[in-house]
């Protein structure tokens, strides 16, 4: 995705907002090393939370942009740019990917579609 992004613009963007079907833990460490700061919800967080776990703490295998990324998602100003973005754990409102965000355009897919933003890249 980000690749794309930085073939398509020139650049990458200082932050990327994604669905949690496209958030895997290798993503967020390539995108850390890349300097960008990535939002997306976390797997399991309200299976964690019901079991009585703080899924925003880091666990055994996290590297550095998983820890940052748990720590970020456990902020109310990173699960407002989330919740406001309409992004959500990797499934549509429809129970499947048919309003994934495309990743990629940021532009929303499928009949469940609202506004999606995937990162923000503006002029240089």
């Amino acid at each position: 995705m980000l690749n794309q992004i930085e073939a398509s613009y020139g650049r990458t963007p200082d932050r990327a907002l994604v669905d949690g079907g496209y958030g895997s833990k290798a993503d967020v460490e390539s995108a850390r090393r890349r300097g960008i700061e990535v939002f997306t919800p976390l797997k399991n967080e309200e299976k964690e939370r019901e079991a009585g776990k703080n899924p925003y703490e880091p666990k055994a295998g996290d590297g550095p942009g998983m820890r940052e990324l748990r720590a970020r998602m456990g902020t109310a100003s990173a699960k407002e740019v989330v919740q406001e973005a309409g992004v959500d754990g990797g499934v549509g409102e429809r129970g499947d990917a048919s309003s994934r965000t495309d990743p990629v355009h940021g532009a929303r897919t499928g009949e469940g579609a609202s506004r999606g933003v995937v990162a923000g890249v503006g002029p240089q």
